[in-house]
């Protein structure tokens, strides 16, 4: 955090303040007021933070939200070693864990404003509630919100979560039957509510991103 605390942060980083300012101002996540709400933030949870911040201090955005990612990441390294314990039963087997989070590139992301340190304590928080569910020691609707707060967090890495669950959901179909329906239900609401009230339901860089594929397949068939 001291490292990065004289630098600026990265692009997205700035759109975080962007959408929050008009939040806090003018009511709307917008990029231009004029134009209304937009889908431009990926990370729903990384912009309800930055509004958060932006509203508590307005004038020291960037540091805050470097300090609140540098938090993310001592609490990823926290639940893993919670994680290591239980598995493992040795105070070494952290080390792996430390040594990832340790690593240049995963540091940098503290310091640059985009979803990554948020998104990965999410991804370890949703395996280490199917964990414990695994385990008969979490209830489900934990497991269900967790679910639901990766997507927000991440959207293409709730494909993590729905992979552990159908691996796990092998051992006791039943036990998941619920969970899946329920993260489903959850999830379509979320969409219903995005397409209400951005307009889309996905977010604006997905659609592009997923538009551009479809016309470089189609010139390529042409």
């Amino acid at each position: 955090f001291a490292a990065y605390s004289d630098l600026g942060l990265w692009e997205d980083g700035y759109f975080v303040i962007r959408f929050a300012r008009n939040f806090v101002k003018h009511g709307v996540y917008a990029w231009n007021v004029a134009d209304g709400p937009l889908y431009g933030m990926t990370s729903q949870t990384l912009q309800l933070v930055g509004t958060a911040l932006y509203w508590f201090a307005p004038k020291h955005v960037v540091l805050l939200l470097k300090a609140t990612m540098s938090l993310a990441l001592v609490l990823t390294l926290v639940l893993l070693a919670r994680m290591a314990d239980k598995l493992r039963d040795s105070p070494c087997a952290v080390l792996p864990a430390l040594l990832g989070l340790s690593a240049t590139l995963v540091l940098d992301s503290a310091g640059t404003g985009l979803e990554t340190p948020f998104a990965l304590l999410a991804v370890l928080g949703t395996l280490y509630a199917a964990l414990r569910y695994r385990a008969g020691d979490c209830h489900p609707a934990t497991l269900i919100a967790m679910n639901v707060l990766l997507y927000l967090t991440r959207p293409d890495a709730i494909l993590i979560q729905v992979v552990v669950l159908a691996i796990f959901a092998l051992e006791a179909p039943r036990r998941y039957v619920l969970v899946a329906f329920m993260t489903s239900i959850l999830l379509g609401l979320l969409l219903v509510a995005f397409r209400a009230y951005y307009g889309t339901p996905v977010p604006l860089a997905t659609y592009v991103k997923t538009q551009a594929k479809f016309i470089a397949r189609l010139w390529v068939m042409i």
